[in-house]
């Protein structure tokens, strides 16, 4: 009698014990369901952008004050569809240093551009663009590292990028300071340099309105001076100056052509 009760007991505890952990067990599955049901909702769309930038190309010359169009191709690898209540976040670094856009709904400044309307199916691509970017007079002449990111968001139904690797296009440019006067007045005629590219020799040809002393500094892509010629008490008129590049590696250069405060730059190849 007592073996039985024993046994009745130890049944009793095997089931209450049962009972509790299979409780405990479809807490923690519907606890993961939820979890992952939400993950999935959160996640509903999933997209691959891949950005380069176009129009311009590496060792162009753009000009201080002067607008340019920057544009992105944005192309879409992933599944999933970008739609127009989409919005394509641009970013954008010069020189490394990111650039503040002007929010003028919060009248605020943003990391981003944000732009949208576009339906980009899986493969389908599309361009953004800068209209009218001005590098303006705080920029100095010389080179220029731009690059341009874009990354998809939306508050409401949610999208994202799987790789973020390829969301970013960079392009290395040349940075040359407006038309500038010499003794107050402006050059006769465009600076011309050639042959360009140069080799062993450049000629540089242009034009005073009066007599001045010329200095012409070549510089290379660091900003590091290679090669500085003078040429003292020049008369007004034509003038062609020739410089040596015989012992200049081969590179992309920047020239500056400076009379008194005045300056002038541009690039030269040198082969």
């Amino acid at each position: 009698m007592t073996n039985a009760i024993y046994i009745v007991a130890i049944l009793n505890l095997v089931l209450t014990l049962k009972n509790y952990f299979m409780k405990r067990a479809t807490l923690l599955l519907s606890f993961l369901y939820c979890f992952s049901y939400g993950m999935l909702q959160a996640q509903s769309r999933y997209t691959d952008l891949d950005v380069a930038m176009r129009g311009l190309k590496n060792g162009d010359t753009v000009t201080i004050n002067q607008p340019v169009d920057l544009k992105v191709r944005v192309w879409n690898f992933g599944a999933d569809t970008i739609v127009s209540d989409d919005t394509l976040r641009l970013y954008m670094t010069i020189n490394n240093n990111p650039i503040m856009f002007y929010d003028a709904a919060t009248m605020t400044q943003s990391p981003f551009s944000p732009f949208g309307g576009y339906n980009l199916a899986s493969d389908d691509s599309d361009y953004i663009m800068l209209t009218n970017f001005i590098f303006g007079t705080g920029y100095t002449a010389g080179p220029l590292s731009i690059c341009m990111k874009v990354i998809p968001a939306n508050a409401a139904d949610s999208v994202s990028d799987t790789v973020l690797t390829n969301n970013e296009s960079c392009l290395n440019l040349v940075l040359i300071e407006e038309p500038t006067t010499i003794g107050n007045t402006m050059f006769e005629a465009d600076i011309n340099v050639f042959p360009n590219p140069a080799h062993g020799k450049a000629t540089l040809r242009f034009a005073l309105n009066e007599p001045a002393d010329v200095r012409v500094e070549l510089s290379d892509m660091a900003g590091r001076i290679v090669r500085q010629d003078k040429w003292s008490g020049l008369s007004a008129g034509g003038q062609s100056l020739s410089i040596n590049t015989e012992a200049i590696a081969p590179g992309m250069y920047i020239y500056k052509l400076s009379v008194g405060a005045s300056q002038h730059t541009g690039r030269i190849t040198i082969e």
